[in-house]
Protein backbone atom coordinates (compact mmCIF):
# COMPACT_ATOMS: atom_id res chain seq x y z
CA UNK A 1 0.00 0.00 0.00
CA UNK A 2 2.18 2.93 -1.19
CA UNK A 3 1.97 6.34 0.45
CA UNK A 4 -0.47 5.33 3.15
CA UNK A 5 -1.18 7.59 6.12
CA UNK A 6 0.66 6.39 9.23
CA UNK A 7 -1.48 8.31 11.70
CA UNK A 8 -5.14 7.28 11.56
CA UNK A 9 -6.19 10.74 12.79
CA UNK A 10 -4.99 12.41 9.58
CA UNK A 11 -7.72 12.21 6.97
CA UNK A 12 -9.88 14.43 4.81
CA UNK A 13 -12.51 14.62 7.56
CA UNK A 14 -9.97 16.27 9.91
CA UNK A 15 -8.86 18.87 7.38
CA UNK A 16 -6.41 17.18 5.01
CA UNK A 17 -7.06 17.84 1.32
CA UNK A 18 -3.86 16.47 -0.21
CA UNK A 19 -2.36 19.79 -1.31
CA UNK A 20 0.79 19.75 0.83
CA UNK A 21 3.14 18.17 -1.70
CA UNK A 22 1.77 20.28 -4.53
CA UNK A 23 2.39 23.48 -2.57
CA UNK A 24 5.87 22.30 -1.53
CA UNK A 25 6.74 21.40 -5.13
CA UNK A 26 5.72 24.83 -6.38
CA UNK A 27 7.70 26.63 -3.66
CA UNK A 28 10.83 24.54 -4.25
CA UNK A 29 10.69 24.98 -8.03
CA UNK A 30 10.21 28.75 -7.70
CA UNK A 31 13.50 28.78 -5.79
CA UNK A 32 15.24 26.67 -8.49
CA UNK A 33 15.45 23.61 -6.26
CA UNK A 34 14.44 19.98 -6.56
CA UNK A 35 12.00 17.87 -4.59
CA UNK A 36 11.45 14.12 -4.49
CA UNK A 37 9.12 11.87 -2.52
CA UNK A 38 9.22 8.14 -1.92
CA UNK A 39 7.52 5.50 0.15
CA UNK A 40 9.37 5.01 3.46
CA UNK A 41 7.50 1.85 4.60
CA UNK A 42 5.53 3.12 6.49
CA UNK A 43 5.07 6.76 5.70
CA UNK A 44 6.52 9.19 3.22
CA UNK A 45 10.05 10.52 2.86
CA UNK A 46 10.44 13.90 1.16
CA UNK A 47 13.82 15.27 0.11
CA UNK A 48 14.20 18.79 -1.16
CA UNK A 49 17.34 20.63 -2.16
CA UNK A 50 17.67 24.39 -2.58
CA UNK A 51 20.63 26.24 -4.06
CA UNK A 52 22.75 28.41 -1.79
CA UNK A 53 22.09 32.12 -2.10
Amino acid sequence: MPFRRVDCDRNRDSGGVGLGLSIARRAVHLHHGTIAARNAYPGLEVLFMLPLA
